[in-house]
């Protein structure tokens, strides 16, 4: 065989290993679970428009009610300077695969991101548990997911981007907000779900953290 020939199958078979990787840095790993699929190496509800809070998209693409895995509601929390609602992480806010313990650590950074400049330490509360101190003299943070997806890197990998936003009022009662702000910040690049989402958190943390002063 001519030097030519072996050189010109070594590039052929150069050429077919990289479109074979590239096909597979398309594919989402792990899995997608129920109720998504893989886009563009991203899963995504297969709901459209994504299902409301308390709901959960099935493999049919239909949005049904999620047994709650909540801790039980407080009644009696005291009253505090400060209370901060938890965001709400679920699907269809935050799409992929995640273990519980990733979103409740996720859900801890935002507000230790919001708390390093109280002048008292928060009260972290879930939304449900607002009407039990609906009669405090309070103000009262409240941390939503704008959005987030990943965008595709290099080599498979992943970039987080996700949007927060932040609303304070100065009292329970007050209907309206008294300021609004949005953080936004792209994490660093990574595989699969969890690890860009944590990196997306980490980054948007360190902006809140730096530039969220209550007023």
């Amino acid at each position: 065989m001519k030097i030519s020939d072996i050189f010109i199958s070594c590039l052929v078979l150069v050429v077919l290993s990289c479109t074979v990787s590239a096909q597979n840095s398309s594919e989402c790993y792990p899995p997608c679970r129920a109720g998504f699929t893989c886009h563009n190496g991203s899963c995504i509800s297969l709901c459209n428009p994504p299902c409301p809070d308390g709901q959960n998209c099935n493999d049919k693409g239909e949005c049904i009610v999620s047994e709650s895995t909540e801790q039980p509601l407080r009644q009696d929390i005291p009253c505090n300077a400060v209370f901060i609602v938890k965001p709400y992480l679920g699907p269809n806010v935050i799409a992929g695969n995640y273990e519980p313990s990733e979103l409740i650590s996720a859900e801890t950074m935002l507000i230790k991101a919001l708390a390093a400049h109280l002048p008292s330490p928060p009260e972290a509360i879930a939304k449900k548990e607002l009407e039990s101190v609906k009669n405090c003299n309070a103000q009262l943070i409240t941390v939503k997911v704008e959005s987030y997806y990943k965008e595709p890197a290099r080599l498979g990998q992943f970039v987080g981007v996700i949007s927060i936003i932040i609303e304070t009022y100065d009292s329970i009662q007050q209907e309206k907000p008294t300021r609004t702000e949005t953080f936004s910040a792209r994490g660093e690049l990574h595989w699969g779900d969890s690890v860009p989402f944590e990196n997306a958190i980490i980054s948007v943390s360190k902006k809140i953290k730096s530039k969220f002063r209550l007023q």
